[in-house]
C-alpha cells in the first residue's frame, strides 16, 4: 500500500515558492506533506519553502523539529526518522477520527487539522478486460472501444479519484511494443464528486494486468488538482490547509482493489 500511495500522491507533492516585488527577505515557511491513510501509522514530511523565486526549486527537508499530533485529547509525539520524515508507529489512522498537527518553526506555531473519511463502498467495474484502440489504416478511422464504467456509492457527493497501476513485472508498451523496465506505470483520474467514472481504453499505456483503486479524498486534496494550471508568473500561494505554513495535512481512504487486463 505504501508504494501505491507514493505513486498516487507523486503529482500532488507540494512545491512551494515565495514571490515578492520588494527587497525584504522573508523567513521561509515550513512545507507539510501529511497524507493520513486508513489503517497505517501516522507519518508527516516537513520541508523548507523555497524563496528563490522559481516554483521548481527543490525543497530542503527539515530535521530536529518537535511534532505533536492530538487525537481524542491525547498528545502523540512524532519521532524524527531523518530526511524530514516524522512518524509515530503507535498512532494508527482510523476513519472518522480527527487529528490535529502542531509544531514550532521560525518562531511560529504551524498547525493543521483533518478528519479521516470513511472507506468507499460499492466499487464495481463494467468489465475485467479491455482492448486498446487500433491505429487508423488507409481510408479507415481508428477504432474506439467502449469506455470502462466504474461506479461506487456517493450519497454525500464526496470527492473521489481512481488510480490505475500496471502491475506486470516487465510490461509491454502499447504504442511501441517495447518492454518497459522501470519507469512510471501509474495514471490517475481527476477528482470528481460524482458516483461514476468512464475510463477510455486509450488511457492505458501498457498491455497486461492493471490494479484499479478508488480513493476517497477531502476538498483540500482535490484543490491541488484545481491549482495545477498555476505557474511562476502568478503571484499566488499553492492551496493547502496549513496555518502559518504551506502544504497539506489530509485524510485519505480507499476501496478494495479491482483488476483489469489490457489485451493485445
Amino acid at each position: 500500500m505504501q508504494r501505491l500511495l507514493i505513486a498516487v500522491l507523486l503529482i500532488l507533492s507540494v512545491t512551494a515558492c515565495t514571490k515578492t516585488n520588494n527587497s525584504e527577505v522573508l523567513a521561509p515557511k515550513a512545507v507539510v506533506e501529511g497524507y493520513l491513510v486508513d489503517g497505517e501509522p501516522l507519518e508527516v514530511k516537513v520541508s523548507e519553502e523555497s524563496i528563490t523565486g522559481t516554483v521548481d526549486s527543490p525543497l530542503v527537508a527539515i530535521s530536529g523539529l518537535s511534532l505533536t499530533v492530538i487525537n481524542n485529547g491525547v498528545h502523540y509525539t512524532l519521532d524524527d526518522q531523518g530526511n524530514g520524515i516524522y512518524r509515530n508507529p503507535n498512532l494508527v489512522v482510523t476513519p472518522g477520527e480527527t487529528y490535529q498537527l502542531e509544531f514550532e518553526y521560525n518562531n511560529k506555531i504551524v498547525s493543521a487539522e483533518t478528519t479521516i473519511p470513511e472507506k468507499p463502498t460499492g466499487f464495481t467495474g463494467s468489465t475485467t478486460t479491455v482492448t486498446p484502440p487500433e491505429p487508423p489504416t488507409s481510408g479507415n478511422a481508428p477504432t474506439r472501444p467502449d469506455p470502462v464504467l466504474f461506479t461506487w456509492n456517493n450519497p454525500y457527493n464526496d470527492y473521489h479519484l481512481l488510480v490505475i497501476t500496471c502491475i506486470e513485472q516487465d510490461p509491454v508498451e502499447i504504442s511501441t511494443g517495447a518492454i518497459m523496465i522501470g519507469g512510471p506505470r501509474v495514471f490517475r483520474t481527476e477528482p470528481t464528486q460524482s458516483n461514476f467514472q468512464n475510463l477510455v481504453p486509450m488511457r492505458f499505456q501498457f498491455y497486461g494486468l492493471h490494479e484499479v483503486v478508488l480513493y476517497r479524498i477531502l476538498p483540500e486534496y482535490a484543490a491541488l488538482y484545481e491549482d495545477n494550471g498555476d505557474n511562476s508568473n502568478n503571484l499566488t500561494t499553492p492551496p493547502g490547509n496549513i496555518k502559518n505554513g504551506l502544504g497539506i495535512f489530509t485524510g485519505v481512504n480507499y476501496a478494495d482493489k479491482l483488476y483489469i487486463t489490457v489485451e493485445e
